[in-house]
């Protein structure tokens, strides 16, 4: 479990996000409808002109690689790509990451080329702030303590919220509440 100082401060700048689709308290976010209200285009990868040997490399090659990434225009303009191979509940929790990132003021990694090599800068705590945020926006603590209280099982709890079992599990960890392993 996580400090509480930390996890209040997680707990809310995730409610934050979710106040700006104005959910009910025990509601799903949909982090599609929240990018749209947050004015950030989703972009496929496809329609980035990038060349076939990378577009193959993302996706076939290796492409648990990666999961999302947000791009910032030169006039402000948010996007963000999604790995058009992972689920929508990959998707789902991906989004949400790139999304904490922007709510969070984060400084975008850059890309930066050294002859045929080509590497990207990122920030171990902007990571860990990003999707901390995002999965706590996904189930925030009361959707959790619900959940207990409900007697729901990580299965009911992804399904309901569109994650994983392994995301429902993560803030299980995080949060110090655990599930009944059968739903009821």
């Amino acid at each position: 479990m996580a400090a509480a100082h930390f996890l209040n401060w997680i707990e809310g700048k995730a409610q934050g996000l979710r106040d700006v689709c104005e959910l009910p308290p025990f509601a799903p976010l949909d982090p599609f409808e929240l990018a749209r209200k947050l004015d950030v285009n989703l972009v496929n990868l496809a329609d980035l002109g990038l060349n076939a040997e990378v577009v193959d490399q993302l996706t076939l090659s290796d492409p648990s690689a990666w999961s999302a990434g947000l791009l910032l225009g030169r006039e402000g303009q948010k996007f963000v790509v999604l790995n058009p191979t992972h689920n929508v509940r990959r998707h789902y929790a991906s989004l949400m990451e790139e999304l904490a990132h922007l709510w969070l003021k984060h400084k975008p990694s850059r890309l930066l080329s050294y002859g045929e090599m080509i590497v990207r800068t990122w920030k171990k705590t902007y990571e860990t702030e990003a999707y901390w945020v995002g999965a706590a926006a996904l189930l925030p603590r009361r959707i959790m303590k619900g959940a207990r209280t409900l007697g729901l099982d990580a299965t009911a709890v992804a399904e309901a919220h569109m994650v994983s079992e392994d995301l429902v599990h993560f803030r299980e960890n995080v949060l110090g509440i655990r599930l009944p392993k059968v739903a009821a």
